[in-house]
């Protein structure tokens, strides 16, 4: 069975995500999910793997929680020192499995190519551009930040994104597929 480290290029990456993933085992019954997650994580639906849902609210959580991108707070739990941008990719990872297996099989791969592209290219650039001041002064460097952050979106597009979709799309099936074979 694949496992999410397979997913990544970079291998300080495909570390983060292993410790995560191998972490996500151990949530449930000790962590508190968002209310958002704790409700998918409830629903019955056969392709939805938990798993996928606990990996991703505890890295969004870590990653959120302390104002430097996770360095602080995921680092503390693993004594490690990932930076924001690896912990980004990896959560970016975590998000579109997330949507993937909710999606399942069939829909998991339109639905966030969909999802993705309108966050990453949309919704994403508007928020920067929202909290920029666009003062007289401020005007090249805030239409810089905001083409930055389209950039930045673009590639995740195209890396932790669609390695997060493929894995989350398919690990249950894959799951059912080995447990039929054993």
């Amino acid at each position: 069975m694949p496992t999410p480290r397979e997913y990544f290029t970079n291998s300080r990456e495909a570390d983060l995500a292993d410790r995560v993933w191998q972490l996500s085992a151990a949530l449930p019954g000790s962590w508190k999910l968002n209310f958002v997650h704790e409700a998918i994580y409830n629903a019955y639906w056969p392709w939805v793997n938990k798993r996928i849902v606990c990996a991703r609210d505890w890295i969004t959580t870590k990653r959120e929680s302390d104002g430097v991108g996770g360095v602080k707070a995921l680092n503390g739990v693993f004594g490690t020192d990932f930076t924001a941008e690896e912990i980004g990719d990896v959560e970016h990872f975590y998000v579109a499995a997330l949507i993937g297996t909710l999606g399942g099989p069939a829909g998991g791969v339109m639905l966030n190519f969909l999802g993705d592209t309108i966050w990453e290219m949309y919704v994403g650039p508007l928020r920067v551009a929202w909290n920029l001041n666009w003062s007289r002064k401020g005007l090249n460097r805030g239409a810089r930040v905001v083409a930055q952050n389209l950039l930045y979106n673009s590639e995740q597009l195209t890396g932790p994104d669609w390695a997060g979709t493929r894995f989350g799309s398919f690990f249950a099936v894959n799951e059912l597929i080995e447990s039929i074979h054993r």
